[in-house]
């Protein structure tokens, strides 16, 4: 189920099992935007191996990551859920799941003491 809150904040789910971390990321991101660009790099904010080892099957089951894209807060959890809020955004010049030679890292995030590195 995906929503809009009163708070302006879009919520969904994915399966990582069967869906690609990204791709559920940049939809959602178009979804709460209201409009999708094909020129969005996701990974200039978040390295895209790294939301691939989050949601191997061999991963810890409870974390949690928040990073910014432009100025656009996303939150990701272990169980597929994610957040975009986008109160104080404007549309991202760019935002995708190809790999950035500039790729920063992510804003923050939060683990449990025996969760992966990041």
């Amino acid at each position: 189920m995906s929503v809009v809150d009163a708070d302006g904040v879009y919520r969904t789910t994915f399966d990582p099992s069967t869906e690609p971390a990204c791709v559920a990321i940049v939809e959602a991101i178009e979804t709460a935007l209201g409009s999708a660009s094909s020129d969005w790099v996701l990974a200039d904010s978040i390295d895209p191996d790294t939301l691939q080892r989050l949601y191997r099957a061999d991963s810890p089951d409870s974390w949690m990551l928040s990073f910014a894209y432009d100025s656009i807060e996303i939150t990701l959890w272990a169980s597929g859920r994610i957040h975009v809020d986008t109160t104080d955004s404007t549309l991202p010049a760019e935002s995708s799941c190809r790999s950035s030679t500039d790729s920063a890292q992510p804003v923050g995030a939060t683990s449990p003491p025996a969760g992966p590195t990041l």
